[in-house]
């Protein structure tokens, strides 16, 4: 759906097949990443999401492509995993794991 959207919107898509850790660390996404204007990450599970990026070739892309100016963007667990712990919803929120504190309680970025 995220790759119709900004397809709609006139921008140029390519949709990186980013599904696990093994190709969380494919060294094809670094290239496709670096050269972004804009990256977005759809829903999901927020720890699935967080445990597949977390140390990752691709999660090293995204903070260097952000570092250089692209803009980052996300919708449920896209936006979650920004956060400093995302809830475990399989205990209905009563637990919650670490994520990457990249939007702290103060809602500014520290990319």
């Amino acid at each position: 759906m995220g790759e119709a959207h900004f397809q709609n919107l006139g921008a140029d898509v390519k949709a990186l097949a980013v599904v696990d850790q093994e190709s969380a660390n494919d060294p094809r996404w670094e290239g496709d990443l670096l050269n972004a204007d804009l990256i977005y990450f759809s829903g999901g599970n927020p720890i699935y999401l967080y445990q597949t990026l977390q140390g990752s070739r691709v999660w090293a892309a995204v903070r260097q492509a952000c570092d250089c100016g692209a803009i980052f963007s996300g919708c449920l667990a896209g936006a979650m995993v920004l956060a400093a712990q995302v809830p475990d919803i399989r205990s209905a929120g009563l637990y919650h794991i670490q994520a990457f504190g990249i939007l702290p309680a103060n809602g500014c970025p520290s990319f």
